[in-house]
């Protein structure tokens, strides 16, 4: 695997988990990756839209060849959470996540992450692992969300520059993808650590209600458990349900 990245920095694109998807489909290498001025397209879990104004986020999407069965990928997505929570904490920045993929300053989001894969006759072909940061805006910049939101300007005070916090994220993920490559579980343990979700009383919204519990524990493929009010355990799969602290 080449140590060096390959970068494409784009004035306007519709989606850059998109552009990363067709690199892949050609034939392109892993560790290229993908930047955004303005993304017009962006989406987020469970098909939601993820909004940035142009040249106030951080947008980006890189590509990888892992070498895992398609029922391990999804630990991409442990290793994205980790790698942005750490890039941020080089600079001085305490960042969280929340269960299954957001990065939160203190009890607002401040980003997420996306995994995509392209499968075939039970191989991986290539991963899409997308990032998006909330770096420079003001509150009136945000989407409306029913969570709280938040930028790094209007969480710290600091107006970051972005090209730093790029570097910071892309030596981050090369660093933990080597990491979960060699040893998963050494990523996972990083990842509950820095889960802000585990002890904390949580809603599970699902197409038929909600349900209400505790959430105890991770386990290493990503699930939640939870104890219920009612006395079960229940374990959540991403992409089931939206829980909500």
């Amino acid at each position: 695997m080449s140590s060096a990245w390959r970068i494409v920095c784009l004035h306007e694109v519709g989606s850059t988990n998109d552009v990363a998807s067709r690199a892949g489909e050609w034939g392109i290498g892993e560790r290229l990756a993908i930047f955004a001025e303005l993304q017009t397209a962006g989406r987020g879990r469970m098909g939601r839209r993820w909004e940035v104004p142009r040249g106030l986020g951080l947008i980006c999407s890189t590509l990888w060849h892992p070498p895992v069965p398609p029922e391990l990928v999804g630990g991409l997505a442990q290793v994205a959470g980790v790698a942005a929570a750490q890039a941020l904490g080089a600079i001085g920045i305490a960042a969280r996540l929340k269960w299954p993929n957001d990065v939160l300053l203190g009890e607002a989001k401040c980003g997420g992450i996306l995994i995509e894969s392209a499968l075939e006759a039970g191989r991986t072909r290539y991963a899409v692992v997308g990032v998006g940061l909330n770096v420079l805006q003001a509150a009136a910049e945000l989407p409306p969300a029913p969570y709280p939101a938040t930028s790094i300007w209007l969480a710290t005070g600091r107006r970051l520059d972005r090209a730093e916090l790029a570097a910071r994220l892309l030596d981050m993920l090369a660093e933990r993808y080597a990491d979960w490559l060699d040893d998963p579980r050494r990523v996972f343990e990083a990842w509950r650590g820095a889960l802000a979700t585990l002890g904390r009383r949580v809603e599970l919204v699902g197409s038929n209600g909600s349900l209400f519990g505790e959430a105890l524990d991770v386990e290493p493929d990503g699930a939640l458990v939870v104890r219920l009010d009612g006395g079960w355990i229940e374990r959540v799969v991403s992409g089931e349900v939206s829980v909500r602290a």
